[in-house]
């Protein structure tokens, strides 16, 4: 598989592009159990790692809003780049309105892949965090079977010749959103190895983790949509143990999801 294809965006295979409004009711009818399941394991893991007494907590990104259907913590403010009814506050990621150390945890769920520079991003996010808060981070994962099911459905891209530490490098199209490179993450938090605390050591690294397989490729997707797989909870149960030894077996062939926790340090990169 090679290190970079980008689809022409009207060859898309996947229906209800961008739609959020539609694939927030349709989740809410929970006909889909797989995606039910889906939506459940990429924000509930998040609990563990949002302390009781954490009040400020910013998800960035929310698209179509569902985890609050999963997260406990009732400080939760909602934001996104677009206004819908469910968003608390419209905002941008690189231009946070927020003050700096006033953030306890802030929120991503696939939405780095979406940023022209995530190194600016992460840069910006540490100023506005508490020292001790997180950045909790569930995102795609490029192994092999997810770059090709991207080529399948042509509905988002990858490069992995961007160098994601570079200040100046551009890894979307800054003016679009909504533009992908899905390697971003993979680049970030598994690719270099030690370089990640090199450039960032005002955060360490709590959790690290690969993850999601069938779970996600059966679900018909969270907002553009496909196929998806009509069965009940057990059966969702299996899959989801699949998955586990999937992933487990050969991360880098199966695995098409991540999870990453970061905490804040002080300046000098210690607790």
């Amino acid at each position: 598989m090679r290190n970079q294809y980008f689809p022409v965006h009207g060859e898309n295979r996947m229906k209800n592009e961008g739609n959020v409004a539609a694939a927030r009711e349709y989740f809410l009818t929970g006909k889909n159990r797989v995606l039910y399941h889906l939506v459940e394991q990429r924000f509930s893991w998040m609990n563990k790692y949002i302390r009781s007494l954490d009040r400020v907590v910013l998800e960035l990104g929310c698209g179509a809003g569902l985890s609050r259907e999963f997260i406990s913590n009732r400080y939760l403010v909602l934001t996104d780049v677009v206004k819908n009814e469910w968003v608390d506050r419209q905002m941008d990621a690189l231009n946070m309105d927020v003050e700096d150390e006033s953030l306890d945890v802030i929120i991503c769920s696939h939405m780095i892949h979406h940023i022209a520079k995530p190194t600016e991003f992460l840069e910006k996010a540490g100023k506005k965090l508490k020292p001790g808060g997180r950045i909790i981070i569930q995102e795609i994962y490029t192994g092999t079977l997810m770059k090709l099911v991207l080529r399948i459905m042509r509905h988002e891209g990858w490069s992995e010749l961007v160098d994601v530490y570079n200040r100046d490098s551009v890894c979307n199209e800054a003016s679009d959103p909504w533009s992908a490179n899905c390697a971003i993450p993979k680049l970030l938090f598994f690719r270099g190895g030690k370089r990640f605390l090199r450039e960032f050591p005002v955060y360490r690294i709590l959790k690290r983790q690969r993850n999601e397989c069938l779970l996600f490729l059966l679900s018909g997707g969270v907002i553009a949509k496909t196929f998806y797989l009509p069965v009940g909870d057990r059966t969702v149960k299996l899959i989801r143990m699949m998955d586990r030894v999937l992933v487990h077996v050969a991360p880098e062939f199966f695995a098409c999801g991540c999870s990453v926790v970061l905490e804040k340090t002080d300046s000098e990169g210690q607790l």
